[in-house]
């Protein structure tokens, strides 16, 4: 990755991947194509920006914005103490910005998949006040394309943490997605993850449980009600990405 720097205020970042790195990983290079092509024709404050992409023989390069704060999950580990209410505020930037950021992508018809800590990025530094802090979301190698509303999906990915029931069973849609946030709101909230599992194949099995709801006690009335909502095992039970953003 290497910065380029035409004046103070804007900065760009260029991203390598080598093609046989993408090999190794055993992921097509069509693939790597068809993630460059979803990012380009998002264009939202919340989504990560891709200025250019290009390639030779040996690598493809993707032109940027920088993310100076770096993933959620190293984000949390080195935040300044701050009392409950405040953490509160904070964790409600986070899922505003995520929330709209995921609401934009299901309107243009992008489900994302794999959202997770690591896949959300701070753009503003660690000591930038909560009002002013910015969050994108990154990383849309899963992502899917319905070009129907009424598409479902039966390719099964994602982060198993992170991934809903109906995506364990190979029959799912957008609201995938929201699970997926609310596991990220459960994390933020709790310190843990809603659902583990000792192996893969126990997975769709924990998924079905009920997380520890006492985990997130801290946490206010709305909030954690705002997370039940977002973990309902059926996914026509779970509001919208957008319906989220209004409570």
């Amino acid at each position: 990755t290497q910065l380029d720097r035409h004046n103070e205020k804007w900065v760009r970042v260029c991203k390598m991947i080598t093609k046989a790195k993408a090999k190794e990983a055993k992921t097509p290079e069509s693939k790597v194509r068809e993630e460059f092509a979803v990012l380009k024709q998002l264009d939202h404050p919340h989504v990560l920006r891709i200025f250019e992409d290009f390639e030779d023989e040996d690598n493809f390069y993707l032109v940027m914005e920088q993310c100076r704060g770096g993933d959620l999950a190293e984000y949390v580990k080195h935040l300044e103490p701050m009392d409950a209410r405040s953490y509160e505020f904070w964790v409600a930037k986070v899922m505003q910005h995520t929330l709209s950021a995921i609401a934009y992508c299901h309107s243009k018809a992008v489900i994302h998949k794999d959202l997770k800590p690591e896949n959300v990025m701070l753009s503003t530094t660690k000591d930038t006040p909560v009002q002013d802090m910015h969050v994108v979301v990154v990383d849309f190698g899963l992502a899917e394309v319905f070009p129907s509303p009424t598409d479902r999906s039966d390719i099964v990915s994602g982060t198993p943490p992170y991934m809903a029931p109906e995506v364990w069973q190979g029959n799912f849609s957008k609201s995938c997605d929201v699970w997926s946030v609310g596991c990220m709101l459960f994390f933020l909230l709790s310190g843990r993850l809603p659902f583990v599992a000792a192996t893969l194949k126990e997975f769709p099995k924990a998924v079905q449980m009920e997380p520890d709801w006492a985990a997130m006690g801290g946490a206010t009335p709305e909030a954690q009600q705002m997370c039940r909502q977002m973990l309902q095992k059926l996914e026509h039970q779970r509001p919208t990405a957008q319906a989220c953003l209004k409570d």
